[in-house]
Parts: C-alpha cells; structure tokens; sequence
C-alpha cells in the first residue's frame, strides 16, 4: 500500500510539474491573435524610437558611424559643452578621459593625450574645420580664441594619426568643427569683470 502511494504521489508531482507552465501561458495568452497582436505593437514602439548612431569625420576623414572607426575617438557635443558651463574648449577637453592639461607657464595651455607631451615638442594636431591650427616650431593653439558657443562639436582621437593628417598628428588629433551659419547675421556681446 505504502509503495502505491508513493508512485501515485511521484506521479501526481510530474503532472503538475509539467502541466504548470502551460496553465500560466494559457493565462498569459488566450489565442494566438492576441500574442500577434502584442508583438506588432511592440514592433510599431521600436520603430518610433530609432536613435541614428554617431557620425564623425576625423578618424577617417570620411563620414564614418563612431562604433566602425578603428581608433579611440571622444566626441563633445554643443549640449554636453552648454551642460559642462565650459568657458573655452581646454576645459572641455581636461574634462575627457586620457587627457592632461597643464598651464604652468601661464602662456600657453598645454594639453597632453595619454601623457604622450615631452618637454617643448607640440602636443596633439588640433583641426578647426579640418584645418591645422598649431602649426610652426612648438605647435601651441590659442583655445580661448574659439568661442564656445560657435562650437557644435570637437572630435578628439588619441592615438597616431600620421597617416592621415602627417607628422603633427603623431600624438593624437583635436578637431574641433564650428556651427554652420544659415540664418540672419547676428552676433553676441559679452565682458568678464574680475580682480587681480
């Protein structure tokens, strides 16, 4: 008797074990209409939430998505430098990783990529719409001469860029592409107050 009820209660455990998850799908799904029905809905809320990837233009000097360039390239946008409150490019930039920024000269800021800077050799290649900027013996670029707001993106990639942009460009490149002017000329005004 015992060992009848033993296999009764096995067997009756196996039911259950392999009814239960078809009673809670037949919950979940009544017909096959309905599971068709939720699955076009959720194709019709993926579709209107398309984000279109990155573009950039100085890993390859084409336009290229930022996941398909082959080098470490950080890219600011006009809303992350209006979020940051940066007053000029450099602290933007001290703001990316593997980027050092110095001014203890005071003349000069000196902006480092991966600590590639040594002693009076110029830094990184730095682009104002693909065009070199810090060109001659020491290669230093006025970065408070751009003003932020003219700024809709920089594009910085650390790493040798020799290839593309020549020898300058052995430490990194800093490109920085200004907004394109379309509307009615117009311009901005603004003074800094301050003691010494």
């Amino acid at each position: 008797m015992r060992k009848i009820f033993k296999m009764a209660m096995a067997l009756f455990v196996l039911t259950l074990f392999l009814a239960l998850p078809g009673i809670g799908l037949a919950q979940e799904y009544t017909t096959g209409e309905e599971a068709k029905k939720e699955e076009k809905a959720k194709d019709g809320e993926e579709k209107k939430t398309l984000k279109l990837e990155e573009i950039v233009v100085t890993a390859t000097r084409t336009k290229t998505p930022v996941m398909d360039t082959p080098s470490n390239i950080s890219v600011i946008t006009a809303t992350d430098l209006e979020a940051m409150d940066a007053k000029n490019v450099t602290e933007a930039l001290k703001k990316l990783p593997g980027i050092y920024y110095t001014n203890a000269s005071g003349l000069e800021p000196k902006i480092s990529l991966r600590g590639t800077r040594i002693g009076m050799s110029g830094g990184a290649l730095v682009l104002v719409n693909g065009i070199p900027v810090n060109m001659g013996k020491f290669g230093y670029t006025d970065f408070e001469a751009i003003p932020v707001d003219n700024i809709e993106r920089v594009e910085v990639v650390k790493g040798p860029m020799s290839a593309l942009y020549g020898g300058d460009s052995a430490r990194g490149v800093i490109n920085i592409i200004t907004k394109r002017g379309g509307g009615p000329i117009n311009g901005k005004i603004s003074t800094i107050l301050g003691s010494y």
